[in-house]
């Protein structure tokens, strides 16, 4: 994880085809990797940390709960902000946040688990 670039998550095919510009932009946002992708209806940012695990997700208000994505533990945190964030759990000190803003309202929930789930696919 410490190596991975929070970019590669999502292939260009695999951005465009959420509804996302091809490629990403490297950003830091607290995570060793961080990458934001603007499409017009949602903002993405995926973020890499290997120093915090599930039990560090800060949940600042919001409304968390334990769900699974794929073969990773993971968390549902729907933010007060309107967000919504799944949180993949790769090891008890590592994790993968994918932090989903829906630009002109909406559930972006829907969004954000469709690219944990892509994402999950290519972290181990």
């Amino acid at each position: 994880m410490a190596t991975v670039n929070a970019c590669s998550l999502l292939s260009t095919s695999e951005a465009t085809s959420l509804g996302l510009p091809g490629a990403g932009y490297k950003m830091n946002a607290g995570a060793k990797s961080g990458c934001e992708w603007d499409g017009s209806s949602f903002i993405v940012i995926v973020g890499i940390f290997t120093t915090a695990g599930l039990a560090d997700v800060k949940v600042n208000g919001g409304t968390v709960s334990d769900t699974q994505i794929g073969r990773y533990p993971a968390k549902q945190l729907k933010e007060v902000s309107g967000g919504c964030m799944y949180s993949l759990g790769v090891t008890d000190k590592s994790r993968v946040d994918i932090e989903v803003t829906a630009v002109s309202g909406g559930d972006p929930c829907p969004e954000s688990l469709a690219v944990a789930t892509v994402v999950e696919k290519k972290i181990s």
